[in-house]
C-alpha cells in the first residue's frame, strides 16, 4: 500500500516537472520570436531533444500551441495597427496595399522563426517523418502534418482567417485583383499582389488529419482569397508587373516638341 502511494506521488511529480518543462519550452520560444535570441540556445536545443525522447507526440503539442501563441500575437498586432483604427481619407487610397505589406513583413518575420525552432528539432522532425511513413504505409496518407507545415497552418489560421482581420484582407485582395483586370494598377501595387499571390500559395498546406474537420483551414482559405479560380495568378500578375513596368517607363519619357 504504502508504495502504491509512494509510486503515485512519483508520478505525479514527474508529469508536474514535465508540464513545467513544457511551459518553459513555450516560455523561451516565444523569447526567441520576441528578441530573435534566447539565453543559451543550446540548452534549449537539449531540453527539446530530451522532452521528445520522452514524448514525442506531446512535444509535438507544445511546438503547435507555442505556433497559434505566435500567431495569435502577429493577428494582435496587424489589427491594432492597421485594422483598428480607420485611416483618414487622404491615406485611405493606399490602404490595401499597406495592410498586404504589414502581413508580408510580418510572414518574413514568421517564417524566419518557423526556420530557427524547426533546427532545433531535429530529434522531433524524425520523428514526424517516420509518422509520417507509418501513416503512408497503413493509409496511403499522411495525416500528421510536417513541423514547417504545421507552423504555416497556423499562420494561416490565427493570422490570413483571423477574426476581424479576414474581411479586411480579403476585401483589399479584391481591390488589388481589381485594379490588375482594370489596367489601372501600378508597379507597387502589382509587387504586392504578386507577393500576396506567393504568400497564399505558400501556405496552402494540408491540414493537421488527426483534428476534426473543424479545425481544418486550407479549403476556407481557397474559397475565402478565391485561389481555386486563381490558379494561372503567379503567370498573369508577373505579365501584369511587366506591363505596368512599361507604362510607368514610358510614361517618364519626355515627348518630343514638335
Amino acid at each position: 500500500m504504502a508504495q502504491s502511494i509512494a509510486q503515485k506521488s512519483s508520478l505525479k511529480g514527474c508529469s508536474s516537472t514535465f508540464r513545467h518543462t513544457h511551459h518553459h519550452v513555450r516560455s523561451k520560444l516565444h523569447s526567441l520570436w520576441l528578441m530573435g535570441e534566447v539565453d543559451d540556445n543550446l540548452l534549449l536545443q537539449r531540453t527539446l531533444l530530451k522532452l521528445t525522447r520522452l514524448s514525442w507526440s506531446k512535444t509535438y503539442e507544445t511546438l503547435s500551441n507555442a505556433f497559434v501563441y505566435v500567431s495569435d500575437c502577429t493577428a494582435l498586432d496587424l489589427k491594432t495597427d492597421h485594422v483598428n483604427h480607420a485611416l483618414p481619407k487622404a491615406t485611405a487610397e493606399g490602404k490595401s496595399q499597406s495592410l498586404w505589406q504589414a502581413v508580408l513583413q510580418l510572414w518574413q518575420d514568421y517564417r524566419t522563426w518557423l526556420t530557427r525552432v524547426c533546427s532545433l528539432c531535429t530529434r522531433l522532425t524524425e520523428c514526424i517523418s517516420a509518422e509520417r511513413a507509418a501513416e503512408m504505409m497503413s493509409r496511403g496518407k499522411a495525416d500528421t502534418p510536417t513541423l514547417f507545415g504545421m507552423g504555416k497552418a497556423a499562420f494561416r489560421s490565427q493570422v490570413i482567417l483571423a477574426f476581424g482581420l479576414r474581411s479586411a484582407l480579403q476585401c483589399n485582395w479584391q481591390e488589388l485583383r481589381s485594379s490588375a483586370k482594370s489596367n489601372t494598377q501600378c508597379v507597387g501595387d502589382a509587387h504586392v499582389l504578386l507577393d500576396v499571390t506567393h504568400l497564399l500559395q505558400e501556405l496552402d498546406v494540408s491540414d493537421d488529419g488527426t483534428k476534426p474537420s473543424g479545425y481544418h483551414t486550407q479549403e476556407r482559405m481557397r474559397e475565402v482569397f478565391g485561389l481555386g479560380e486563381y490558379r494561372h495568378a503567379h503567370a498573369r500578375n508577373l505579365l501584369q508587373l511587366k506591363l505596368c513596368s512599361r507604362r510607368e517607363h514610358w510614361a517618364t519619357i519626355k515627348k518630343p516638341v514638335v
